[in-house]
């Protein structure tokens, strides 16, 4: 649901009443697992998602800065 709003509103921002509406109470919490620690640490997807141009809005991050991004292609969801 989170990637549906986000992709259908780029490349504009979705506000973060948005994801409220559908549910999602806390983004961030929606991509936080804990790993084989107990840490806290954030699926490789979490870093597709960028700030918005506005307050409270979130938005996806440029393909072509996401291509290049580590954080992202070099992990693999467990």
């Amino acid at each position: 649901m989170v990637f549906r709003l986000l992709v259908e509103a780029y490349p504009n921002d979705v506000l973060v009443s948005q994801f409220e509406d559908i549910g999602v109470r806390v983004l961030r919490d929606s991509f936080r697992r804990k790993n084989a620690e107990g840490k806290n640490e954030y699926d490789p997807l979490w870093y597709l998602i960028g700030s918005g141009s506005r307050k409270d809005s979130k938005r996806m991050v440029d393909p072509k800065v996401a291509r290049n991004d580590p954080r992202i292609i070099s992990q693999s969801p467990t």
